[in-house]
């Protein structure tokens, strides 16, 4: 289990070197943290660009983790020139929970950078979806990107009997596809294996836990499908927001299973949600400068809750076998 989620928000730079002497930067940046990457849009004739884009990660260990971005200026005819470069240690958003901060760039002339930092931790706890709700409108409109308030991870297990498994072929190989949020995995399980156990762990960030679900679809090339759809809200009665299913697969063989287990946690702001320096609806003009107008606390927020528009739905597992 990731020890939280880090939400980015890459907001604007300033004063950033021109690359060429006559023309103004095409610029756009690139994040990496771990082993995600994510590249922004490209503000086109700017040296001061505002991008007021926002990424999210889950993050396992902040210790030793580098957040890592590089601006860069476009170019259609040669190789794409740096214009600085940044480095912040993850656990310094850890210690701190929320960092709102121009950073100078590293590797260039001039130039700084804006961006926000902050923290969620995993919980078990439902009322963390309506306060993460809550602190979600607060953000701007301006600013692009999906914005989460829960945490799936699924463990997947295929089991084959070791006997049967000298007898598969390359027709039994299975191929596993999970549906959750925004992301689309899949996932080939060879029948030539070496080990009669295989596992896998798989997650996703989850932006309505009330109205979202997790499809999951099994299949083999002789044809054989299986297709379960869990709704979200179901792991919110389940004993520590963990659901298990297994799924038989005849096609291999006896004593052959894919067992999933699907470990749910809300996200919970690690930070002071009430504290002026938060982004902000009313923070913002139609124009996306600052105004004077002042953050909105989130005891005023929670009186305006969402509504769950699922509430009477009472299936809670759909299987289709073909």
């Amino acid at each position: 289990m990731p020890m939280g989620i880090v939400r980015i928000f890459l907001i604007e730079a300033k004063e950033l070197m021109r690359s060429d002497l006559c023309d103004e930067s095409d610029a756009y940046t690139v994040i990496h943290l771990g082993e995600q990457t994510w590249r922004s849009t490209t503000i086109f004739n700017s040296q001061n660009p505002q991008w007021n884009e926002i990424f999210e990660a889950a993050v396992h260990e902040a210790n030793g983790q580098i957040l890592e971005i590089a601006i860069y200026d476009k170019d259609n005819v040669k190789k794409d020139d740096s214009l600085g470069r940044l480095c912040v240690e993850l656990s310094e958003v850890y210690s701190e929970k929320c960092i709102d901060r121009w950073f100078q760039l590293s590797h260039a002339k001039t130039g700084s950078i804006h961006l926000m930092m902050q923290w969620f931790n995993l919980k078990t706890e439902a009322k963390q979806i309506e306060e993460m709700a809550c602190l979600n409108d607060c953000i701007p409109n301006k600013m692009k990107g999906q914005l989460s308030s829960a945490f799936l991870l699924v463990y997947l297990t295929v089991i084959r009997n070791e006997k049967q498994k000298r007898k598969t072929t390359k027709d039994q190989d299975l191929y596993v596809e999970f549906n959750a949020g925004h992301k689309n995995i899949c996932r080939v399980v060879s029948h030539d294996f070496t080990n009669p156990l295989w596992y896998e762990a798989f997650h996703f960030l989850i932006t309505d836990p009330h109205t979202q679900e997790v499809a999951v679809k099994i299949k083999d090339k002789c044809g054989q499908q299986k297709t379960m759809y869990i709704p979200l809200r179901t792991f919110l009665d389940a004993n520590d927001f963990t659901v298990t299913r297994t799924l038989h697969w005849g096609n291999i063989g006896p004593n052959n299973s894919v067992n999933m287990q699907f470990v749910f946690r809300t996200l919970a702001a690690g930070f002071d949600t009430n504290l002026p320096h938060l982004p902000s609806k009313e923070k913002f003009n139609s124009n996306g400068k600052e105004s004077s107008g002042k953050n909105i606390p989130m005891a005023k927020l929670k009186s305006s809750k969402r509504k769950n528009t699922n509430q009477n739905a009472t299936d809670n597992l759909v299987e289709e076998a073909d």
